[in-house]
């Protein structure tokens, strides 16, 4: 399949951090004709990124591509928070997120 300089190419990561120290990505789909559309993940743990901010408002920020997730940390605390049987599940997510957490 040949790629027009107009194809668009959206990443389907698992995490961010590795997309940050693999910025050479662009450069090979730049070669191949195409550009880097955006970033999509499954989960954003909302993770603190290498600085002050988070690992997505670092991809942001660093490569200017927007970044979308089908769920996030939140989703999944809100979700356990709702059933009394999860509570050791959501103890550990939040021990995680107090952990590696960007807020």
């Amino acid at each position: 399949m040949s790629k027009k300089s107009s194809d668009l190419i959206y990443w389907v990561l698992t995490g961010l951090v590795s997309l940050i120290f693999r910025r050479e990505s662009l450069t090979h789909i730049a070669a191949g004709g195409a550009r880097a559309a955006g970033v999509v993940i499954a989960l954003d743990r909302m993770e603190r990124g290498t600085g002050a901010v988070s690992a997505v408002e670092e991809v942001r920020n660093q490569m200017g591509l927007p970044v979308v997730s089908i769920a996030n940390l939140d989703d999944i605390v809100d979700y356990l928070s709702n059933d009394p049987g999860m509570a050791a599940s959501l103890a550990a997510v939040e021990k995680y997120r107090a952990l590696y957490g960007s807020r």
